[in-house]
């Protein structure tokens, strides 16, 4: 599965004043947290390239056929932690060969390979920086709101 992960430092210390923090307080990040993994979750469904079914030998190799959209329909947001964490992305096995492709050879006559199609990596270069704004403001209002500065 293609992930992103996101370094925070100083997580220690945040972490400790979150667990300080009111009920309401994690709410409030929960909700943001939430609100932002489903406009991330979003902007990959837009992005994902929808399938073509498959026909003829492939249907008959495979024993069924492909539906198209299969892709885009798997892309989930997963939460933990109260919802203050959250995984985003598709649920299918194939879904980095989309992303990144693939290259069996060298071999320029060699039928199997795939361009790259990126899906995930774009819908976080474009929802990325507003949540990161976003939590900035929320942590700090909620912070603020407890007394810590």
């Amino acid at each position: 599965m293609s992930k992103i992960t996101i370094k925070i430092n100083g997580v220690e210390i945040l972490s400790r004043k979150l667990d300080m923090l009111s009920d309401d307080a994690k709410k409030a990040i929960g909700k943001f947290v939430q609100r932002s993994a489903y406009a991330i979750r979003g902007a990959e469904i837009k992005r994902a390239p929808k399938g073509r079914r498959f026909y003829g030998k492939v249907k008959e190799q495979f024993g069924h056929k492909q539906m198209p959209g299969a892709l885009r329909k798997s892309i989930r947001a997963k939460f933990s932690r109260g919802k203050l964490s959250a995984e985003i992305g598709p649920r299918r096995f194939y879904a980095p060969f989309v992303e990144y492709g693939t290259k069996a050879s060298d071999n320029p006559h060699h039928r199997f390979s795939t361009r790259p199609q990126p899906f995930v990596q774009p819908a976080w270069e474009s929802q990325g920086p507003k949540y990161e704004e976003g939590m900035v403001d929320v942590i700090n209002k909620v912070v603020k709101g407890a007394g810590f500065q």
